[in-house]
Formats: C-alpha cells, sequence, structure tokens
C-alpha cells in the first residue's frame, strides 16, 4: 500500500475544488527526541463557490503523536476568496521515521499533505 501512496503522491497533494493547502515546513529534518513541531496551515478558496472542510486527519487514524486543531468549529466553511487555518502538532517521543499523510477531507474531494519526520540523527531512513 505505502507504494502505491508514493506512485500516487502527486495526485494525493494536488489542489483540487480550486483549494490552496501549505505544503509542511518541518519535513526530512531530524529533531531531537521530546521535539514539538508546530505550523500553522493556511487553507485558501481561490474559487468562487463556498468549500467545505468536513476533517483534518492522519491516514493511519488516531496516534499519539499528533494533535490536529482549529479555533473554527468542524466543519468550516471556506468561502470564496477566504482563509481558514488549521495547527497541526507533532511531538516526538520515539527514535525513528513517522511517515504518515495528512488528510483534509472535503464536501466531494480530499487534498493529503505527506509528512516525514525523523527523531534521532540523519541517518535514520
Amino acid at each position: 500500500m505505502e507504494k502505491q501512496l508514493i506512485k500516487n503522491r502527486e495526485l494525493i497533494e494536488k489542489s483540487k475544488g480550486d483549494i490552496y493547502i501549505d505544503e509542511i515546513n518541518f519535513n526530512n529534518i531530524s529533531y531531537e527526541k521530546g521535539s514539538k513541531l508546530t505550523q500553522t496551515l493556511k487553507i485558501e478558496n481561490l474559487g468562487y463557490e463556498t468549500r467545505k472542510l468536513k476533517d483534518v486527519y492522519i491516514l493511519q487514524g488516531k496516534h499519539p503523536a499528533f494533535l490536529i486543531t482549529s479555533k473554527d468549529e468542524w466543519p468550516i466553511d471556506i468561502l470564496p476568496n477566504k482563509k481558514a487555518f488549521v495547527d497541526i502538532a507533532i511531538c516526538l517521543k520515539f527514535f525513528g521515521v513517522l511517515r504518515t499523510i495528512l488528510t483534509f477531507e472535503f464536501e466531494g474531494f480530499g487534498i493529503g499533505r505527506f509528512i516525514t519526520v525523523k527523531c534521532g540523527n540523519n541517518q535514520i531512513e
């Protein structure tokens, strides 16, 4: 399944429905155990229709290292030419590599962001 996801990465991450989502800025960098990584992702509606963001979650389901929050209540209606913001936090508790896909579920389509975070040294694959 992982090979299939990587093969389809471009399609998974592609903007759809006139929605643009920021890239993850802490990918492929090594961090120390106990580090807490945070980022606010901007979700922008560049189209002419209101888009409903139903949920944001990681592909594997609940994971103790991840926290995903928003100041708005779910679902979030993103009006044309407006933005919404989602905060993600990852707390690195174990050495190794954490790989997942952050999924933004909209009404009628989804957009993903691949996450690869290394805890330990740069030699970890």
